[in-house]
Formats: structure tokens, C-alpha cells, sequence
């Protein structure tokens, strides 16, 4: 358990590096915990602190100059879009104004065909002159409702409307008069008629409807004109925006590349520290390493001398006792003193190493199992567990003198479901030995304590069932 109060730089075998917080390391030694250590930034640190920052700032005005180009760009595209909008209107205009243009031809049209068809009617009194005049009366209204609802749309003028009401009561009074004029034909009026006619007040009203179509077709054509100026003044301006866009991104560009290579510069740099802090680092782990280690086999072998001779009390027999268990905590801790002694072991290569001196020639080991990577703390427990149980194979059991027995290890692994890690079934069967003489051992020797002490080292747990074909031990481990 240990509680950290931490800066935001990262922590090796030495401690938190780099940093100027107060640092609280509770070490917890046998039951006990150690005082706090503080520890404070020097020269150097703070030179290395100040080298680190510049790759910061640098980092930071880069992403300030993307922003502004970012930003550039979004403008361009704002540009590039009021420009497709002032097209879009210019031509939407030019297809309204045609349609406008359309219906009054529609209006004039139909007023001069009316015309003509009162004249000939009057002067001939042939009912076929009265055909173009019936078409057009059936025109003239449907098309100044449609140029009503059109002038009425947004974007177009009060003026227009008010020319609008004006033609439309000149058509009306135009068709009222031709058929005023028509009746009075078919009454037997024709002198009338023509006295009528020979008034030009028709003729005067038809020059008033040209008058207010050429002004309805003015207004048109002004509203025509503005939508293209807009939309070329809108297009000139993107045009310009767009020059001035590629400039100021190609000198952006020329500043980034700049920032960058100085950003990769002080990057370098920064490698380079981390690189001589890591080997500082890698040191200063080996030495805590090899102290600890150091420590811990002067402790197991002052274990191993007291136990045994409280264990024997022939002084022979003690010595050659202690001398096997040593020999056996050698083999282990040789494994662990390779190259990939950080990285672990493979358990059987672990095993074999520690077993290989055991059987003899009329003797056999088969191990199977899958391929397991021990980690390095956990290399010298598994080895002194097998130690001990081939020990007692030896004296007591399928590897006894004068036997022809056998010993089967089997392990088998399971992911942990709660945390990282796998937990690790030894299975030891011994085969062939001599058959059990009277009840099993109840009394623990050191050998069995050593097992259990190596087992819940590791979060384990050891059960062993005396057969009379031999020992059958089942070690569970955690690693």
C-alpha cells in the first residue's frame, strides 16, 4: 500500500525524476513502514525542465498558425459560396423576368387581336373576324392573374404592382369598349360603330397599354441587371479574396515548415536526455536490483542453516542437507541472472535446470505442459518448490534408492478473471516408489513449510495426498 502525491512526469526504480512536488514513498518493510522521503529538483533538473518546454511552445504556435489557416480556408470557402449563391440569383432573375416578360406579350397580344378582330368585324360584318377576338378574351385574364402572383413574390417592387392595377384596368376598359362596339353591330348599328372608332379614344387606350407594358418591362430588366452586377461584384471580390488566401497560406506554410524543423531540433534533444536518463535510470536499477537480491539469499540461506539444524542433529547429515538446498537456490538464481532475467524464464527450462541432477539411470521425469513465462520474481519460489519436492522424491519416494520409479509433472494455466495475471496448476505424481509404511506424515518438516512459504508467496495454495503408489501434490501459483 503506498500513497503518492505526483507531478505529471514519469517514475523509475529511482524514484519520481524530473519534478518539484513533495513525493510520500511508504515502503512497506517486514510490517513496518519507512519514513517519507522528499525529494526536490536540481540545477540540472530544471535545465532539463526548460529544454522540455521549448518543444511546447513551439508545438503550440504551429497549432496556432494551422488554426489561422484553418480559418483562412473556411473564409475562402465562405467567399466561394456567396459567389455560387450571387450566380444562383443572377439566373434565377433571368428565368423570372422572362416569365414576366412572357405573360406581358401574352397581355399585349391579346389586346391587339381583340383589335383586330372589332375592326374587321365592324367593317366586313363577317362573324369569322370575331374569332381571334373571343381567344383573346379568354387569354388576357388568366395572364394577368399569373403576373399578379409572380409581381407579388419577395424580391420584387412596389412600382411594378402599381403598374400592374393600372394595365389591368386599361385591358379591361379596352375589351369593354370592343364589345361595346360589337353589340352595337349586331343591334344594326354599324354607322354608330364606326362613329365610335373614328373617336380614337381605342387607339388612345392602346397606346397607354404599350406605355405601361415598355415601363413593366424596364423595371424587369433593371432587376435583371442588378442580379448580374452583384453577382460579378461578389465574383471579383472571392477572386481577390482567394489571390490573397493563396499567399498568406503559402507564407503559413513556409513559417510551419520553419517551426517544425526547429520543433524536431528540440525533439532530438529531448531524446537525447531521455536516453542518458534512461541509462542513469537502468543503473541505478541494477544496483538496487542486485542489493536486493544480495539481501534476499543471505536471508533464505540463514533460513535454510537454522532450520536444518534445528531439523538434524547429525552434523553430517545437516551439512549435506543444507548444502543440496543451496545448490538447488543456485540453480534458480541462475536463471534469473541472464539477459532476459527482466523479462523471466520459461517454466520448463526452470524445471529441467532444477531436476536435471535427480533421476537416475532406471528413473524417468516426463513434464508436459503448455509454454508459460515465469516472471523473475517469481523464477526462485517455483525452483525451491520443485527442489524440495525432488527431494523428498529422493529419500522417500519414486526416486528412492533402488527403485525404478517416476515422477509426472503437468501444469496447466487459466487466465485471472479479477486482474492481469496467470494462475498456474502443478500437478506432481510420483509413480513406482515404495508402497507407504503406516499412516501419513501429519508434522510439517521444514521441506513441506518451505513449499507453503514459497506458494503463498505467490497468492498460492498446496495440497499434498500420500498414495501408496507415491506422492501426489497439486500446487496452485498466481504470477
Amino acid at each position: 500500500c503506498s500513497s503518492i502525491f505526483r507531478h505529471n512526469y514519469r517514475m523509475d526504480a529511482a524514484g519520481w525524476r524530473g519534478q518539484n512536488w513533495l513525493v510520500f514513498e511508504p515502503v512497506l518493510r517486514h510490517g513496518t513502514v519507512s519514513p517519507c522521503h522528499a525529494f526536490f529538483p536540481t540545477v540540472s533538473d530544471r535545465l532539463l525542465l526548460t529544454i522540455r518546454n521549448k518543444p511546447l511552445r513551439v508545438t503550440i504556435t504551429i497549432w496556432l498558425l494551422l488554426g489561422a489557416v484553418v480559418v483562412l480556408f473556411l473564409y475562402g470557402a465562405y467567399g466561394l459560396a456567396r459567389t455560387f449563391d450571387a450566380a444562383d440569383k443572377a439566373r434565377a432573375q433571368a428565368i423570372f423576368s422572362n416569365d414576366i416578360m412572357y405573360e406581358l406579350r401574352v397581355i399585349y397580344r391579346a389586346a391587339v387581336n381583340a383589335e383586330t378582330g372589332q375592326r374587321g368585324y365592324i367593317l366586313l360584318e363577317d362573324p369569322a373576324y370575331l374569332d381571334p377576338y373571343l381567344v383573346a378574351k379568354e387569354e388576357y385574364g388568366p395572364a394577368i392573374a399569373d403576373l399578379r402572383a409572380k409581381l407579388s413574390e419577395p424580391g420584387q417592387t412596389e412600382l411594378q404592382l402599381q403598374v400592374l392595377d393600372e394595365l389591368a384596368s386599361l385591358i379591361n376598359n379596352k375589351f369593354n369598349d370592343i364589345e361595346f362596339t360589337i353589340d352595337m353591330v349586331q343591334n344594326g348599328r354599324k354607322a354608330e360603330a364606326i362613329e365610335v372608332l373614328n373617336t380614337g379614344s381605342g387607339q388612345a387606350i392602346m397606346e397607354s397599354i404599350r406605355d405601361l407594358i415598355a415601363d413593366l418591362n424596364a423595371e424587369e430588366r433593371r432587376l435583371l441587371n442588378e442580379a448580374v452586377a452583384e453577382g460579378g461584384r461578389v465574383q471579383q471580390e472571392t477572386k481577390q479574396l482567394l489571390i490573397g488566401l493563396s499567399v498568406l497560406v503559402f507564407a503559413l506554410i513556409g513559417i510551419v515548415f520553419f517551426l517544425g524543423s526547429r520543433a524536431v531540433k528540440y525533439a532530438n534533444a529531448q531524446v537525447y536526455i531521455q536516453e542518458v536518463e534512461a541509462a542513469k535510470s537502468q543503473t541505478e536499477l541494477v544496483h538496487r536490483e542486485l542489493a536486493h537480491r544480495v539481501k534476499n539469499l543471505f536471508a533464505i540461506v540463514l533460513s535454510i542453516v537454522r532450520s536444518t539444524g534445528r531439523e538434524e542433529a547429525d552434523g553430517a547429515t545437516a551439512s549435506g542437507k543444507i548444502y543440496e538446498r543451496i545448490l538447488a537456490l543456485s540453480r534458480a538464481h541462475d536463471l534469473t541472472s541472464d539477459i532476459n532475467a527482466q523479462e523471466g524464464s520459461d517454466l520448463k527450462d526452470l524445471i529441467n535446470a532444477v531436476l536435471s541432477p535427480y533421476p537416475g539411470e532406471s528413473q524417468s521425469l516426463e513434464l508436459s505442459g503448455p509454454l508459460v513465462m515465469v516472471p523473475a520474481k517469481s523464477v526462485t519460489p517455483i525452483g525451491l518448490i520443485v527442489h524440495e519436492l525432488a527431494t523428498n522424491a529422493m529419500k522417500y519416494g519414486a526416486w528412492s534408492g533402488g527403485s525404478d520409479g517416476k515422477v509426472l509433472l503437468h501444469w496447466t494455466i487459466e487466465p485471472l478473471a479479477e486482474e492481469e495475471g496467470i494462475e498456474i496448476c502443478l500437478e506432481w505424481q510420483e509413480q513406482g516408489g515404495p508402497a507407504l509404511s503406516g499412516e501419513a506424515p501429519e508434522s510439517m518438516g521444514f521441506g513441506s513449510r518451505m513449499i507453503r512459504m514459497c506458494a503463498m508467496q505467490m497468492n498460492g495454495t498446496v495440497e499434498k495426498d500420500w498414495q501408496n503408489k507415491g506422492l501426489s501434490a497439486k500446487i496452485i501459483i498466481r504470477v
